[in-house]
């Protein structure tokens, strides 16, 4: 995935309606095992195209 900085290993899937978008549209998903009550964070920054006037 071009200019995305993400935490962990997702599996990062390219979804039908991003494969000819100026935007990729991917699905990022993280497999983690928790104990019971435990919470975690996950962190992703992305980059998007804008069209300006």
């Amino acid at each position: 995935m071009p200019d995305a900085s993400l935490e962990g290993e997702p599996e990062c899937v390219l979804r039908e309606e991003g494969v000819y978008s100026v935007n990729g549209r991917n699905e990022l998903v993280w497999t983690l095992g928790l104990a019971p009550g435990e919470e975690i964070g996950l962190i992703y920054q992305y980059t998007v195209l804008v069209r300006v006037g």
